[in-house]
């Protein structure tokens, strides 16, 4: 029974140390949102979208003007051993909602 709250107690603060912050999210989300963009964008033009392309730079300056922009969108729950993200642009609707949850220094996409 000791070994079980040892080894509970340095589980809790494992992730109490490795819950990211939010400029952690932002920059997660800055590279979700860059995928995003050379995903579309090749499956639509067939464009070349490998690093040093025009439009390798031209998405990862967009994905990163759109967190910067929309920081007021960004909504963090903490729960101090991990915590949950939610993203929405209000002017697309609630299907452009993303929730995230961030534990161990990662970032999980649940919605």
């Amino acid at each position: 029974m000791k070994w079980f709250f040892i080894t509970l107690l340095a589980l809790s603060a494992l992730l109490l140390a490795t819950n990211p912050n939010e400029a952690d999210f932002k920059e997660h989300l800055r590279v979700h949102i860059d995928q995003l963009l050379k995903d579309y964008v090749a499956d639509n033009t067939g464009a070349n979208t490998g690093a040093g392309s025009l439009l390798d730079r031209a998405s990862n300056a967009l994905a990163r003007l759109s967190v910067n922009e929309t920081e007021q969108f960004i909504e963090r729950k903490n729960y101090y051993l991990f915590s949950q993200y939610t993203y929405e642009l209000p002017m697309l609707g609630d299907d452009k909602k993303m929730t995230f949850i961030g534990i161990f220094n990662n970032f999980i996409q649940t919605e």
